[in-house]
C-alpha cells in the first residue's frame, strides 16, 4: 500500500515548491580548511536529521536519510537515452540496489517500464539494524552474517512488466539478510543479474565502500556522490584512469543538487552524478580558458605560497604548462577529457607541521594551497600531458 502511495505522489512534488530546509552553520572562517569534513559535506548528520515545523520549533527525527527527487532520476535517466543511446535502458535489467518503497528510482523506472523497454526492475533495500545510513556498518563485503545484531528486515522488489511486483521474502515471512549492497545476496545480483546499477547511495564513509564494491561487478554504474569527491586521494585515480566520468549535465544544477526531507522539504547539497560509461567526448567550453597574463591581472589565478598557479571560477590559463591547482568544476566540465591529467607536487610544504618537509612519490593527493602561510580549501593539481 505504502508503495502504491507513493507511485501517485512522488512524479507529483515539485522540487521547486517545496520550503527548504534550514541551512546548516559553517564558520565562514574554517569553510576552507581542507580537514573541515563539516564543509566538504554537508548531508549527514550524527544520526538524525533536524528540521523546522510550522511552528518554528526544532524537530529531531532519527534518521538523515534524504530521498531523490523524482524529477532528478528522470533528468538523468533521459540524459542517457539522449546522449548515449537511444536504447541506453532497452532490453536492459536495471538494479537499484540502496532504494526501499519511498524511492524515487524505484517509482520512475516502474512507471517508465514499457516506455524504456526495460526487460526487468531490481531493487533491493536494507533495514534499519546499524547498518544503514549515519550508523555502523561492517566493513568487508559479503561478512554480514557475523554481524552482532541478528535482526534481519531487508527486502527485494522484482518486476518484469507482467503481473505484480514480486516481494522477497513475501510478507509475513521472515527475512535472511539485511539488504546492503555489499550482501552477498544483493552483490550477486549486481554482479549477475544486472546490466545497469543506478542509484542515490549514502554519502560519507559508505560511499567509498559503494563505488569499491560496484567497480568489483563490471557493470555499467550509474551513481550520485558528493561534489567534492575529485578532492578524494583515492577518487582521483578513478577519473584520472578514465574508470569514471562525471555527467557533467546534470551534475551541480538545481536537480542533482535538490533532497527530499524526510519532513517534505527541500535540502541541498552539492552533488554530481558519477558514470562508468565513457564520457569521454565531454569537454570544457571556450569559458574556461584564458590567459595566464589576463587571470593574474583579474585574480582569478593567483602562486600560493609553493609557487603553485591556482585557478578559480573553472577557468585555467591555456597558454603554460605550469602545474595548475584547480576546482572540482572544470574536472566536472571535462577538463581530463581535453589533453590534462592529475598531475602530482613534490616539493617543499614549509608550512605543514610546522617544518618544512619533502615529499617523494606522492600520487593522487590533494593539494591544499598556503597562502600568507595559512592553508586553504583543497585543489586537484593538473598538467598539460
Amino acid at each position: 500500500m505504502r508503495y502504491k502511495i507513493w507511485q501517485l505522489i512522488l512524479p507529483y512534488i515539485d522540487v521547486k515548491s517545496l520550503l527548504s530546509a534550514p541551512k546548516e552553520k559553517v564558520n565562514e572562517e574554517d569553510k576552507c580548511k581542507t580537514n573541515n569534513k563539516k564543509a566538504m559535506n554537508k548531508t549527514q548528520t550524527k544520526g538524525t536529521y533536524t528540521d523546522v515545523n510550522r511552528t518554528n520549533k526544532d524537530k529531531v527525527i532519527a534518521s538523515d536519510e534524504c530521498y531523490t527527487f523524482y524529477q532528478t532520476v528522470e533528468m538523468v535517466a533521459e540524459w542517457f537515452v539522449k546522449n548515449i543511446d537511444k536504447n541506453y535502458f532497452k532490453d536492459k535489467v536495471v538494479y537499484c540496489n540502496c532504494d526501499d518503497t519511498k524511492s524515487a528510482f524505484l517509482v520512475y523506472f516502474y512507471n517508465n517500464f514499457e516506455k524504456l523497454g526495460l526487460k526487468k526492475l531490481i531493487a533491493s533495500a536494507f533495514d534499519k539494524t546499524g547498518l544503514s545510513y549515519g550508523n555502523n556498518y561492517e566493513e568487508h563485503i559479503h561478512d554480514l552474517y557475523s554481524y552482532k545484531q541478528e535482526k534481519r528486515n531487508g527486502y527485494i522488489y522484482k518486476y518484469d512488466g507482467s503481473g505484480d511486483v514480486q516481494r522477497i521474502p513475501t510478507h509475513g515471512k521472515k527475512s535472511t539478510f539485511h539488504g546492503d549492497f555489499k550482501e552477498k545476496i544483493c552483490y550477486n545480483i549486481a554482479k549477475n543479474e544486472a546490466d545497469i546499477v543506478i542509484t542515490n547511495p549514502p554519502f560519507g564513509k559508505k560511499w567509498k565502500q559503494y563505488v569499491e564494491t560496484m567497480l568489483t561487478t563490471g557493470k555499467k554504474l550509474i551513481f550520485w556522490g558528493n561534489g567534492g569527491a575529485p578532492l578524494y586521494n583515492w577518487f582521483m585515480e578513478l577519473l584520472d584512469n578514465k574508470k569514471l566520468f562525471i555527467v557533467k549535465d546534470c551534475s551541480h544544477c538545481f536537480l542533482s543538487d535538490c533532497y527530499l526531507t524526510p519532513l517534505y522539504k527541500r535540502k541541498n547539497a552539492l552533488a554530481f552524478i558519477y558514470t562508468t560509461e565513457d564520457l569521454s567526448f565531454q569537454k570544457p567550453n571556450k569559458k574556461h580558458y584564458s590567459t595566464k597574463a589576463k587571470m593574474l591581472k583579474d585574480g582569478t589565478a593567483w602562486y600560493d605560497d609553493n609557487n603553485i598557479l591556482i585557478c578559480d571560477k573553472a577557468t585555467i590559463p591555456i597558454d603554460t604548462n605550469e602545474i595548475l591547482g584547480v576546482s572540482c568544476n572544470i574536472i566536472k566540465d571535462g577538463i581530463l577529457n581535453d589533453g590534462y591529467r592529475i598531475a602530482e607536487y613534490k616539493g617543499y610544504f614549509p608550512y605543514r607541521g610546522g617544518k618544512k618537509e619533502v615529499l617523494e612519490n606522492i600520487n593522487y593527493k590533494r593539494y591544499a594551497p598556503i597562502k600568507n602561510g595559512k592553508e586553504c580549501f583543497a585543489r586537484v593539481l593538473i598538467q598539460k600531458k
